[in-house]
């Protein structure tokens, strides 16, 4: 866990206090102040962001990381009392700066003049989006103490599947997070897949790839519709129990490390993964979609400005089909339904899909698909290699503990 603590406390702790008797003489100095006052609220503002982001996406799994959640709080704390006795400077600020536009304009009518403010409103406080106060951070340090005993605390060999889920939901963000903690929780709370699942039976909403058999899994959530499970590598899906196995499938190593099959994300932003590198995609249905991915490549890359003319020929051509296939544009409300001589159905399909095979088999949409994926391929291999290489050092050791006999 990467902590800033001591940058954190001494920029709040050396923050000046303002001299509001000379801050507003002026129109230009108040404004100034103002600006000022902004910057020295900055050190607090990201130091209750850095929690945030640290209480939702980072696993507190270890006693160390508790640790290290604590003294954060801590510096979240002091940075919001320092805060606090910079809102009311802020206020009168904001006050003063009003009142002088609204003097200043007065003045400027009455000579028939137009005064046009440089700012159109004050932010009342720069934290005053953040809802982090001294009770929301009690109750998430103590649901991290909660989780830690959870995630640390060993099952009996015949639990039932929802007895062996984690307190912890590991961050599909953080490269290593989901290793960690499979590497750090009792082997009796990992779990595994019972056989090959992809589409439709699996929910792949958070993945993009299917899952393997034999493959380990940690389940974090059980709820109505199954279980949520997360693989070593971070990847989501939804599973129903019957999918699921209490003890390594004979045969199957429980975790397989593929570059290529990585999901790699810039930030909290998904840039893609095996589902994007997928040649064979026929559908035109995400033609007019920007992949994430090509925020990678200079936009005045010569490849993105030949892909894009060639997206763009084809969504017209495609739009074209679609037109003269459905001009009443009442594609969205009904099914196709193909029956027997006898009138039973056969099968049922959205009139989407059936517009959309049509179209894409004039237009060649599998032709920019395959396009697109090889370029997603030489823009993300390097990303997910770079992400096993940080996924490497847990794989061994990972296959020896859950293979490991009684």
């Amino acid at each position: 866990m990467n902590l800033c603590v001591p940058m954190v406390l001494v920029m709040v702790a050396s923050t000046p206090a303002l001299a509001q008797s000379e801050a507003c003489t002026s129109y230009e100095k108040c404004l100034a102040s103002l600006e000022a006052l902004e910057r020295a609220v900055a050190p607090a503002r990201t130091a209750a962001q850095r929690f945030e982001v640290l209480k939702n996406f980072d696993p507190v799994t270890t006693p160390e990381a508790v640790e290290a959640l604590e003294l954060e709080r801590g510096a979240v704390w002091e940075a919001l009392d320092a805060a606090r006795e910079l809102r009311g400077q802020h206020a009168a600020l904001a006050r003063d700066l009003d009142a002088w536009l609204a003097r200043a304009q007065g003045a400027e009518r009455e000579r028939g003049l137009s005064l046009k403010p440089r700012v159109a409103a004050v932010d009342p406080f720069p934290l005053s989006g953040l809802a982090v106060d001294a009770n929301n951070l009690k109750f998430v340090f103590q649901r991290a103490l909660g989780a830690l005993a959870r995630d640390t605390q060993s099952v009996p060999a015949g639990a039932s599947l929802a007895d062996r889920a984690v307190g912890t939901q590991p961050s599909r963000y953080a490269p290593t997070s989901a290793a960690r903690l499979m590497s750090q929780v009792p082997k009796a709370r990992v779990v595994y897949a019972a056989r090959d699942l992809g589409p439709p039976r699996l929910d792949m909403e958070f993945a993009e790839r299917p899952l393997r058999r034999g493959e380990a899994l940690l389940i974090f959530e059980d709820n109505a519709r199954g279980f949520r499970v997360v693989s070593f590598d971070g990847q989501e899906w939804l599973v129903n129990p019957e999918d699921l196995s209490a003890r390594p499938v004979p045969g199957a190593q429980p975790v397989v490390l593929k570059p290529e099959l990585l999901s790699v994300y810039e930030g909290t932003t998904l840039l893609g993964g095996a589902e994007t590198r997928q040649l064979g995609v026929k559908t035109g249905l995400h033609l007019t979609h920007t992949p994430e991915w090509t925020r990678r490549l200079d936009q005045n890359d010569p490849r993105l400005a030949t892909l894009f003319e060639a997206r763009d020929a084809t969504v017209a051509c495609y739009d074209k089909q679609l037109l003269k296939l459905d001009p009443e544009n009442r594609r969205q409300r009904y099914d196709v339904v193909t029956s027997d001589r006898r009138g039973n159905e056969l099968k049922v399909e959205s009139m989407v899909a059936t517009l959309d095979r049509k179209a894409c088999a004039v237009c060649q949409c599998q032709a920019y698909n395959d396009r697109a994926a090889k370029l997603a391929a030489e823009v993300l291999l390097p990303l997910q290699r770079a992400r096993a290489e940080q996924l490497e050092p847990f794989v061994g050791p990972l296959n020896q503990k859950l293979l490991a006999k009684p």
